[in-house]
């Protein structure tokens, strides 16, 4: 078992013991179902007591890495990626650093899906679309509740057909919240975009949709999305 090793770098004796069984599964290219060695055997080669390998497997076993099963052992298993960053994306223990990182990834996602949304969509889609916009109460300017805007924006992740996104824009809901309840640090920008004339709606993402325009899509998105990408932009300069 050559490449079951323990690397140095990591601090703890079960982080060691963790790392060295990430990295023999990833070398051994072993696949969900595959066996491990049990725990007396892992403690033996790894040269550490049982209790530490114990430890280091039920890390794994929490993220869903690892499953124990009566007469097979200790089994490789596919990880739930949804149902672990959503224990982790919550704005109250996260660093603003990373906040912002998460902002940015979903202005970035929301951008990305374009030519994803624009292949699939259907005049069913469209219709869902109108529904929900047609009962949307309007707070101020463009904005919406967050529940309205989550539904509207959740919707046409859907449209993508791609579960990935759609986990992923789920596992976002939190920066949601997090622009709900910051919503006074955002307005400085709302006021500029205000003034310039370039608010985008619900309404306006929808006709852009309905016309099939992907280039004019892009351009509304961006102005829907223009008070988190400035947000964004600023806390990076004084960052710097």
């Amino acid at each position: 078992m050559e490449t079951l090793r323990i690397n140095t770098e990591t601090t703890t004796l079960v982080d060691l013991v963790e790392d060295s069984l990430l990295k023999y599964i990833k070398e051994k290219n072993l696949k969900p179902g595959d066996r491990l060695l049990h725990e007396e055997e892992l403690s033996e080669q790894l040269g550490v007591g049982r209790n530490v390998v114990r430890e280091a497997l039920s890390r794994l076993r929490s993220l869903g890495i690892l499953d124990s099963r009566k007469r097979r052992g200790i089994v490789l298993q596919e990880p739930d990626i949804k149902k672990n960053l959503e224990k982790l994306i919550n704005p109250q223990i996260l660093s603003r650093d990373t906040i912002i990182d998460l902002l940015e990834l979903r202005y970035t996602l929301e951008l990305g899906i374009i030519p994803t949304l624009f292949n699939r969509i259907t005049d069913e889609d469209i219709k869902d679309l109108e529904s929900i916009l047609a009962k949307e109460v309007i707070l101020e300017g463009v904005r919406v509740s967050m529940e309205d805007e989550l539904e509207f924006h959740s919707r046409m992740y859907t449209i993508t057909g791609n579960q990935i996104i759609m986990d992923l824009q789920q596992m976002l809901i939190p920066m949601y919240w997090f622009i709900h309840d910051n919503y006074d640090e955002f307005e400085v920008f709302n006021r500029k975009i205000k003034q310039e004339r370039l608010q985008a709606s619900h309404k306006d993402i929808l006709q852009s949709l309905k016309s099939r325009d992907k280039k004019d899509y892009e351009e509304v998105i961006k102005r829907h999305l223009m008070a988190y990408q400035l947000y964004i932009e600023e806390y990076r300069k004084q960052s710097y």
